[in-house]
């Protein structure tokens, strides 16, 4: 009995034995398995986004069209301060001597994108924006504005080769908007013989169809621009009398950003553009934007950051006065694709 338990124990402590010495080559490969993986480029990326092209990621700006159809979610806050040469003006609301109006703004936008497949997305937006003289002359001329909108749009796109992206774009925006101008209420009292209110209520509506694209240079810097036509319509009244007018804008547009995390490491990135506007009917000139930032890029889907612009652009309800001012954004924008 003791020898048959004996050689049980034996013949069981040799199959563990084998048993190990089999698991050794397995053990083996498992580091080469972790280095195989590694080394595979295509294995360590993450996939990807539908803002990035050839291994450069897109920095989001909203004043620039684009042909991205990712799903984001955006928080725009601005604050801007303007200047605009013009006149003092009599009671009689006739010119009496040159003036600097100074103005201050404040802007505020939400919006969601949702990309429904990897070539069509549709949005939603919403701008809240107010401006205001802040000294005597500007405080008459200009006065106090607020604007409303909400935009609907989509955009359609496609890649071309591995660094271009092509399509077109189409966005409907309406809204209110209420001006409170003394001067203005002035002018149209005595012109109409009748005692004018300084508020002046206003309804538009804009289409702006666009063909838009985007070109990855590098993996470090890319390309986006636009070509788009706006027809906007918009009725005012006061106390007084109602007037509807419409107009017709063509825009030009680009924007080049540079992101220096694929070059030497480091996560920041910056963006510089151009748009100009004209009248399509008259070949006039309205309005140009330049615009320069600075953002964080180490996390792909996230832009956060500051965004300067430069705007020259009639004062609304006051065309004939073109104001020159300097916003500054602070963007916050996520993608989740």
């Amino acid at each position: 009995m003791v020898l048959f338990l004996h050689t049980q124990r034996a013949s069981f402590q040799w199959r563990r034995l084998i048993g190990r010495l089999a698991l050794l080559p397995l053990l083996g490969l498992w580091p080469a398995m972790g280095w195989a993986d590694s080394d595979n480029p295509k294995a360590a990326e993450p996939p990807e986004l539908r803002r990035q092209l050839d291994g450069h990621v897109f920095i989001f700006t909203e004043n620039q069209l684009d042909p991205f159809v990712s799903t984001y979610v955006l928080s725009q806050t601005g604050f801007g301060y303007g200047t605009a040469a013009g006149y003092t003006y009599d009671v009689a609301g006739k010119p009496v001597t040159l003036a600097n109006y100074q103005v201050g703004g404040f802007a505020q936008q939400l919006a969601f994108q949702y990309g429904f497949l990897d070539w069509w997305a549709v949005r939603i937006n919403t701008v809240l924006t107010v401006y205001s003289g802040i000294n005597g002359s500007g405080a008459a001329a200009v006065g106090t504005n607020a604007l409303a909108t909400v935009g609907l749009g989509t955009t359609l796109s496609w890649k071309v080769g591995d660094s271009l992206r092509l399509g077109g774009s189409l966005d409907f925006q309406f809204g209110p908007s209420v001006f409170f101008n003394i001067l203005k209420a002035v002018q149209d009292s005595i012109e109409s013989g009748d005692i004018s209110t300084p508020v002046i209520s206003a309804g538009s509506y804009s289409l702006v169809p666009a063909f838009v694209g985007a070109w990855a240079i590098e993996p470090w810097v890319g390309f986006t621009f636009a070509v788009s036509y706006k027809y906007s319509n918009a009725t005012t009244s006061n106390s007084v009398n109602g007037v509807t007018n419409s107009v017709s804008l063509l825009n030009l547009g680009g924007v080049f950003d540079f992101d220096l995390d694929p070059a030497c490491r480091v996560p920041i990135g910056f963006l510089a553009g151009l748009q100009t506007t004209f009248s399509a009917n008259k070949t006039r000139f309205t309005q140009f934007r330049w615009q320069g930032g600075i953002f964080y890029t180490g996390v792909k889907p996230l832009t956060v950051g500051l965004e300067i612009d430069y705007n020259r652009a009639p004062v609304v309800g006051a065309t004939q006065t073109f104001l020159s001012s300097l916003l500054g954004l602070i963007v916050l924008q996520y993608n989740f694709n």
